[in-house]
């Protein structure tokens, strides 16, 4: 009982902190805009949206080379999905490690007046982060629709209008642009099974925790978080 109590208190206390953090007040200076702050942001936007293009254009050919047998053994509708679940995960990996080292170092803070400088992180997130949606909306998403699937248009435009939003907004807001990228490392955990599910490893207990990690984050953060 003493230890279900220790564990309580320090759940309470950790939430009062994060909940502290989150709630802390804006610099008394005004701060630029995300986009002011990032130069030639629409250049390198372009530029990720084409890098993120070509990759997901190289994975069949790659992987259909180098691994001939396995890739003739997926079905049409997963050769199809492959190139945006691996592209996804190259993408996740990348970004999601460092939000995650930012609302760290934002946890640090203690006086608002001196916040930590999001200024690195943005500056490649942002232009990283809004390239991928562009072409996996693209590559993914548009084809879908012609399909009858309109979800996942759906869920990219809503995605660049939430991004564009924050990043054109006051300078202050950008601390809560990580909070937003953590989202995706349940895409990651979702995207690595998805790929793993195509080998001999489906029936894995590697795989299984990757599905219960993956419905536990979501609650976090996905909805608490969020």
């Amino acid at each position: 009982r003493q230890r279900q109590m220790c564990i309580r208190d320090s759940t309470i206390t950790m939430s009062s902190s994060y909940w502290g953090m989150m709630m802390r007040r804006k610099p008394i200076w005004d701060s630029p805009t995300t986009i002011e702050i990032v130069p030639n942001f629409y250049l390198h936007t372009f530029y990720c949206s084409l890098f993120f293009l070509i990759l997901m254009a190289l994975v069949p050919i790659v992987l259909s080379r180098l691994y001939p047998n396995w890739y003739k053994s997926l079905s049409d509708k997963k050769k199809q999905e492959l190139p945006a679940y691996l592209t996804s995960l190259v993408h996740h990996s990348t970004v999601v490690p460092l939000a995650w080292y930012g609302i760290y170092q934002d946890f640090q803070v203690i006086d608002p007046d001196q916040p930590f400088d999001m200024t690195v992180f943005i500056n490649f997130a942002a232009p990283f982060c809004v390239g991928f949606i562009v072409a996996d909306t693209f590559y993914y998403a548009i084809p879908l629709c012609f399909h009858g699937n309109v979800e996942y248009i759906i869920h990219h435009a809503l995605a660049l209008w939430m991004t564009y939003a924050l990043i054109s907004s006051s300078g202050h807001l950008i601390r809560y642009f990580p909070h937003i990228v953590i989202c995706d490392t349940t895409n990651a955990i979702f995207n690595l099974a998805w790929i793993l599910r195509t080998t001999g490893l489906r029936n894995s207990a590697f795989v299984s925790t990757l599905e219960v990690s993956f419905a536990v984050l979501f609650f976090f953060l996905r909805i608490i978080n969020l």
